[in-house]
Parts: C-alpha cells; sequence; structure tokens
C-alpha cells in the first residue's frame, strides 16, 4: 500500500492526519482522534521506517512519541507552543512493518511552566515502549 493510499485509508475510517510541512512530514504519517480529556494516535509503520535488523528504526518510534506528547501538552494545556525538556523512552518489544502503534499520553502533573507526561505504546494489545517526559510551556519566539 502506498502511503496516500494509507493516508485515504485512516482518514475515511475518522483519524485525522497528524499534517506537518517539516521533519515529522517526512518521517510519518502519524494520524489522530480527539475525545473530551484526551487524544489518541496511531502509527501505521511502513517499510521506509525498517533500521537494518529489519524492525522499525527506535528513532522513528521516539519522534513519534515525542510528537505526540508534546501535541497532547498543547491541547490539554491550550499553550500554543512546548517544548521538549526530557524525554526518556524504554524499548519493550519489536515493532515490524506494517504494526500499528497506538498510544493515548497521559498528563501526571501540571505546573505553572512545566508539564510531566506519559505513554504507553502499543501494537494491538502487546506493550511495546513506554515513555516519560517533561515539556515547558514555553513563550513564542519575537
Amino acid at each position: 500500500m502506498s502511503e496516500q493510499e494509507l493516508i485515504e485509508q485512516y482518514t475515511h475510517e475518522g483519524w485525522q492526519l497528524i499534517e506537518d510541512t517539516g521533519y515529522v512530514g517526512l518521517v510519518g504519517p502519524y494520524f489522530y482522534r480527539q475525545a473530551k480529556q484526551s487524544l489518541t494516535f496511531c502509527f501505521p509503520t511502513l517499510d521506509k521506517h525498517l533500521n537494518r535488523n529489519g524492525v522499525i528504526h527506535g528513532g522513528a518510534l521516539m519522534t513519534f512519541v515525542d510528537r505526540v506528547c508534546g501535541m497532547t501538552v498543547r491541547e490539554i494545556t491550550s499553550t500554543t507552543q512546548t517544548a521538549t525538556i526530557q524525554l526518556n523512552y524504554n524499548f519493550i518489544d519489536a515493532v515490524v512493518a506494517g504494526d500499528v502503534v497506538t498510544t493515548t499520553p497521559q498528563i501526571t502533573r501540571e505546573a505553572s511552566q512545566i508539564v510531566f507526561i506519559s505513554a504507553r505504546l502499543h501494537v494491538h494489545d502487546r506493550l511495546v515502549a513506554e515513555a516519560t517526559g517533561i515539556w515547558k510551556k514555553a513563550k513564542p519566539r519575537a
């Protein structure tokens, strides 16, 4: 399946494409669904995400979780810009091309300028990774 066909399939199923003209636009596609107080994300993996060992590159998974945690912080806290201060990532199981990685990040604490967040990444009911991080509510650059 081509990337365009994948995008058409997921948008037809009710997912929204995370559109980005920068780096994320090159490494995706990523999708999301919005609920009342949360966002759920999915990353349908493709051959372009493979490493030399034939599994999904760890950097592809870490980029996904970095993007979706930042997006969650902005949405839930109504902050226009954020910056990743720290991201901890634990690889638990391999992901192969064709797997769909999903997560619903959870804010664990919000202070005036920083937000703590966690995410558990799954392929179906199989836990493949866990991440925790700290995001700063950033001010727009002049």
